[in-house]
């Protein structure tokens, strides 16, 4: 199976952190530059995601890809982030398994480059209320920086889909709230003392998408 999406967002949010501007501000050692020019508000990311999955029945799924940001106003490099990875994906109905490695690639900042593994749990609940689909799908996902912030960062969550009948309209409302322990990359670089242990984010929100 292949998998290619092409994406231009106003703002490039990855566990949230808003990425694009994050790293704009940081010079070519990764060291927070007051007075760099981090680009106009929203201004614009240019993403690629391509990946490849081997189906293999009711064997565990091996997988690969490779995602890129690109973003015009960084002062230092507009190829911003590539970040290859793999993994396998396995479908133990009422769970679904999923684990791998990512590598971050930052052109020109090669100081802030580092590797984790990660691996999440998704439980299929449509047993559980004896539905037709999945109800709220909760998750747990964990992800070990093992090169450079030796850190952690965990996120759980539920997603449900509604489906408008006969439109090909779907609408699917997400949450999830993420912690992370001793992982510097999400501590506040402007303030007095950075704190990089305690609760990182939450989201609230709908997806709207047409088939």
């Amino acid at each position: 199976n292949f998998l290619l999406r092409v994406s231009y967002l106003t703002d490039y949010v990855y566990r949230g952190l808003d990425q694009s501007e994050r790293l704009a501000a940081l010079d070519e050692t990764g060291v927070l530059n007051p007075t760099a020019d981090v680009g106009a508000e929203d201004a614009p990311n240019l993403q690629f995601d391509g990946s490849i999955q081997l189906n293999l029945g009711r064997l565990p799924h091996p997988m690969a890809g490779v995602f890129v940001n690109v973003f015009n106003d960084d002062p230092v490099s507009r190829f911003q982030e590539i970040r290859p990875y793999f993994g396998l994906d396995w479908d133990l109905r009422p769970l679904r398994i999923q684990a791998g490695q990512i590598s971050y690639i930052f052109p020109e900042r090669e100081d802030l480059n580092t590797n984790e593994v990660w691996a999440s749990v998704t439980f299929d609940d449509s047993r559980l209320w004896r539905t037709e689909k999945p109800l709220f799908s909760p998750y747990v996902y964990a992800a070990y920086d093992y090169d450079v912030y030796d850190g952690l960062y965990v996120e759980a969550g539920v997603r449900h889909e509604f489906e408008i009948e006969d439109t090909g309209i779907t609408v699917t409302a997400v949450a999830d709230i993420a912690y992370v322990m001793d992982n510097a990359q999400f501590a506040d670089l402007n303030a007095p003392e950075p704190e990089d242990t305690g609760f990182q984010h939450y989201d609230v929100g709908l997806i709207g998408s047409v088939s």
